[in-house]
């Protein structure tokens, strides 16, 4: 599954927490405080995206207490702890696949000029 705007920025943060332990305790407000600002991301959309993330297998997690404080229990799954290196992949593919459609295009311009040149004479 592709993530959306919300989902992405939302892991990444999680991500950036959790990477050296695989599991990390984070509060509604860190949240908030540490997503891009230009992304309107409010409190009500936490539970669900956080949801969404869980649902898709990235990390598991948990309401826990302190001082009638919420905050989320985190512990990264498989796909979770291999977020960043996928990001990085799927970077190189969208690149690969840009250079192989430029060097077609070059490819197909030298021959029409080619057959152009051929079909003058």
């Amino acid at each position: 599954m592709v993530l959306n705007k919300k989902e992405k920025n939302l892991m990444e943060y999680i991500y950036k927490c959790a990477q050296e332990k695989g599991e990390c305790l984070i509060t509604p407000i860190e949240i908030l405080n540490n997503i891009s600002f230009d992304l309107d991301f409010r409190e009500e959309e936490i539970e669900p995206t956080m949801k969404a993330l869980q649902a898709e297998q990235y990390f598991s997690y948990d309401h826990v207490y302190k001082n009638d404080q919420l905050i989320y229990a985190i512990v990264l799954k498989e796909k979770g702890i291999c977020y960043e290196r996928d990001k990085r992949t799927k970077r190189k593919k969208i690149a690969q696949s840009l250079i192989l459609a430029a060097v077609t295009a070059l490819i197909g311009v030298l021959i029409r000029t080619i057959v152009a040149a051929i079909t003058k004479k």
